[in-house]
């Protein structure tokens, strides 16, 4: 609803609101390593996500914070993480996270794509896997829908995987479903 506006500081994350140009609360949000951020699309709840890399002695982290109240609503731990790309959903109801991790040799990197379902209480984060060798090059939702895509290279050539996030198991509870993969097709953004 561009009630506000945010940038990214050394160590800090400082929101405006766009009335008055002011920072909220008159001083910037303390989030020690903080390297990107995104704002849900939803205007009925105001969220900002955003990431930290990790260190030595603490893993890599994805947080959701609600705007203006700056409460954490969610976060997930995510180890041996070298980068994260945050997608939103266009309605705001789910986050998908992009994620290269270092392998075990630090010489290969792994991809999988986080799912936080956003409109569900307590937010569960689900993921989905990808080949070992696979280099992620796009992610996109359905823009009023519940279906998933990935693009991703393996070896020399890129397969476009669809998925459900809306199926239901036997049990009624949310599941993500693997709809189909088209091989080896051309990929243009």
């Amino acid at each position: 609803d561009d009630k506000y506006a945010a940038r990214v500081g050394d160590d800090f994350l400082a929101v405006y609101d766009t009335e008055t140009f002011t920072v909220l609360d008159k001083k910037p949000i303390k989030i020690d390593g903080i390297k990107d951020f995104s704002w849900s699309p939803d205007e009925r709840n105001p969220l900002l996500a955003y990431w930290i890399p990790g260190t030595e002695n603490n893993p890599a982290r994805v947080s959701l914070m609600q705007v203006p109240s700056r409460h954490i609503v969610r976060t997930k731990n995510l180890f041996n993480v070298t980068e994260c790309r945050l997608h939103w959903h266009t309605e705001g109801d789910y986050l998908a996270v992009q994620i290269e991790r270092a392998g075990k040799s630090k010489k290969q990197l792994l991809n999988s794509v986080e799912l936080f379902r956003v409109r569900v209480k307590d937010i569960p984060v689900e993921v989905v896997e990808l080949p070992a060798s696979s280099d992620v090059l796009a992610t996109a939702f359905e823009p009023s829908g519940s279906r998933l895509l990935i693009a991703y290279r393996e070896e020399f050539k890129v397969n476009v995987a669809f998925y459900d996030l809306a199926h239901q198991d036997k049990t009624g509870s949310l599941t993500i479903r693997l709809l189909k993969v088209l091989e080896r097709k051309q990929l243009s953004r």
